[in-house]
């Protein structure tokens, strides 16, 4: 019998050593959700998801910071769909002023490799003006989190001068490809 355990234990050890991200079959975005909870200091004028293929869909945002936001935090949660969503692996807030200056965190660095590519928030404090992300796509090879198959929405909470000032919260799909292994 303890035979059989330790087979087991090392066999899901080398399974879970040996699937990389860029296996994914699928991994794409589902669902885009943007909220401006304060529009006399963040307008979002455009949150949208446009299918470029069967499986990729790009993301679209087009918002404007009206005053200059010198204190910007980033609540980042991600959720895994099981009879609705649950936590799962990330709740972590991010200092964005400080992030820019120096890349301290591992999430924000996993984040933000992805997203540099398409967008113009790539800069220190203050943010002022128009915000873009124009057409950004979930590649595998850049996300370098190791995930199970699922349905996932990633919970991005936007704060400035600890006062939430919009949501936007992102769904994907996430396949493995254990056939090909």
């Amino acid at each position: 019998m303890e035979r059989i355990v330790v087979i087991f234990v090392i066999s899901a050890v080398i399974l879970c050593v040996c699937i990389e991200p860029k296996d994914a079959v699928i991994f794409k975005l589902t669902n885009i959700e943007c909220y401006s909870y304060n529009e006399t200091w963040f307008v979002i004028h455009k949150c949208r998801l446009k299918a470029l293929r069967r499986n990729v869909a790009a993301f679209y945002f087009n918002g404007t910071a009206i005053y200059p936001a010198y204190n910007l935090h980033l609540h980042v949660q991600l959720l895994k769909r099981a009879s609705g969503y649950k936590p799962f692996l990330i709740s972590t807030v991010i200092d964005m002023c400080r992030y820019f200056r120096n890349p301290y965190n591992a999430v924000s660095k996993t984040l933000m490799d992805l997203f540099l590519d398409f967008t113009n928030f790539n800069h220190t404090c203050p943010y002022v003006g128009d915000q873009i992300v124009d057409g950004f796509y979930l590649r595998p090879e850049m996300f370098k989190l190791p995930l199970p198959t699922g349905d996932y929405k990633l919970a991005l909470g936007w704060y400035s001068n600890q006062k939430l000032q919009f949501d936007t919260n992102a769904s994907f799909q996430f396949v493995e490809n254990l056939i090909d292994q």
